[in-house]
């Protein structure tokens, strides 16, 4: 099977996303109780399923945002207690950097930009599927 030039580009993306899980859930998994539904970190076949982070991307036209086409990545946590502002701002920026980390390791070849827009972050930059 061939994958498309699309289907490579979301493996690859997919990637770095699930890298940044892992550092986040290294850093943080520890210290936070699951949801009683959740399943434990590593349990599943795909990182966003399972353990205290889901961290996932979706493409958007960028109407609403200042940053324009890309891609909304999202980090969610599925923790029985309570984060709190100062904690979850943390992990936010950590998921930042890492990101950042991670893109440019699995786009070597591209120029990415990870903006921080609210409580998520955007990807825009050189989003061509023709390498």
């Amino acid at each position: 099977m061939t994958l498309s030039a699309l289907e490579k580009w979301e493996r690859r993306l997919r990637q770095a996303l699930d890298k940044v899980d892992a550092a986040l859930e290294d850093k943080y998994g520890a210290h936070f109780r699951l949801k009683p539904n959740r399943p434990e970190r590593g349990s599943t076949a795909n990182a966003k399923y399972d353990g205290l982070f889901s961290v996932d991307a979706k493409f958007t036209m960028g109407y609403t945002s200042e940053f324009g086409a890309g891609y909304v990545v999202e980090m969610r946590t599925a923790s029985a207690q309570p984060i709190s502002g100062m904690q979850r701002e943390a992990m936010l920026n950590d998921a930042g950097e890492l990101l950042a980390a991670a893109l440019a390791e699995a786009f070597p070849d591209r120029q990415l930009a990870v903006n921080r827009d609210g409580s998520h972050y955007r990807l825009t930059g050189d989003l061509g599927l023709d390498s």
